[in-house]
């Protein structure tokens, strides 16, 4: 996803038009913080400038790859708005997991975020993974996405399974534990 583009959101209930630019690692030297404007930076950028972030209208969210460690995040964990988390490919489900580990292990409370390469059918699996916001490069993408996550809403509700946001299971609570 190159800079310029403005992809659409789903975060809170809606789609919406992401007020957060992603900047390309390979963009860093020539990048210059502009006024008013919120950014997403690469890792090792966003730890360089840390925590002066001078020029900066706000503190600035941080990106990385969905097969990146998430170790380096103990850090920002703290201070980010926004980690969000590169998929290369929809069969990778390293994402899912630094997702499930930034809110169950390292106690993140901000807005986690979604953005590459993954189906709109993955939409209510990456919600409960913990995901809080998923961006789509095209509309399409954005309304079926939608349209699942909100079929799965009360679906959610009746999983077998546990979730970040549903840890414990119909049948644990049925036993008391």
């Amino acid at each position: 996803m190159q800079p310029s583009e403005q992809p659409l959101l789903i975060i809170n209930g809606r789609i919406s038009d992401d007020v957060w630019q992603l900047i390309q690692a390979d963009a860093t030297e020539s990048f210059k913080p502009e006024s008013g404007q919120s950014y997403l930076l690469p890792l090792p950028q966003w730890l360089a400038s840390a925590p002066d972030f001078s020029g900066f209208a706000g503190f600035p969210g941080v990106w990385i790859n969905g097969d990146d460690p998430v170790e380096p995040l103990t850090d920002v964990v703290a201070l980010a708005p926004v980690i969000a988390i590169g998929f290369s490919n929809f069969m990778d489900g390293s994402g899912f997991s630094i997702a499930s580990a930034l809110k169950e292990t390292y106690g993140f409370q901000g807005d986690i975020r979604a953005f590459g390469s993954f189906l709109p059918d993955q939409a209510p699996y990456l919600r409960r993974c913990g995901f809080s916001s998923l961006a789509f490069s095209n509309a399409a993408d954005a309304e079926l996405a939608y349209s699942l996550l909100q079929s799965a809403k009360s679906a959610t509700e009746q999983s077998y399974q546990g979730s970040v946001d549903q840890p414990r299971t119909p049948f644990a609570r049925r036993l008391g534990r």
